[in-house]
């Protein structure tokens, strides 16, 4: 399906009526609301997130119950920071230009900010655009 429509759900019930293992079920989780009703329709013992966490690193914290402390702003800067200790820059420019336009996907003005993106040609331009694309949402939670 491409990551797109809805979970087998009578699929996953029948795998878990099936065995005696754990079933742990994914696809189509974006919300805490998503995984109650996973669990709950298909008595999986837990559930698994994969490329969504991608585009919502939060997701894990919503799952716990636990606040976000982090902005995205914050949360790649620390990132570039960490790729460029141990990376090289061209390594570290691939790889944060697709984390961040995986972070910026459904947002507003997303395709503008996607061609500066992947134009950016050194760490230094990729930070102020970070700070450009994500600095406004730090600055309005603040508010």
């Amino acid at each position: 399906m491409m990551y797109d429509g809805e979970p087998y759900y009578e699929q996953i019930q029948q795998a878990k009526a099936a065995v005696r293992i754990p079933v742990i079920a994914n696809g189509g989780i974006r919300s805490v609301e998503d995984a109650e009703k996973m669990m709950e329709e298909t008595g999986a013992d837990g559930v698994m997130i994969a490329r969504y966490a991608l585009e919502n690193p939060y997701i894990f914290s919503e799952l716990a119950g636990i606040p976000v402390k982090k902005s995205r702003l914050t949360l790649l800067q620390e990132q570039l920071e960490l790729c460029q200790r141990y990376y090289d820059e061209s390594f570290t420019l691939t790889y944060m230009k697709k984390i961040t336009a995986y972070f910026m996907k459904k947002r507003i003005g997303t395709k503008k900010y996607k061609m500066e993106l992947f134009r950016c040609g050194n760490c230094e331009e990729l930070s102020f655009l970070l700070e450009k694309i994500f600095g406004r949402e730090e600055r309005e939670d603040v508010k």
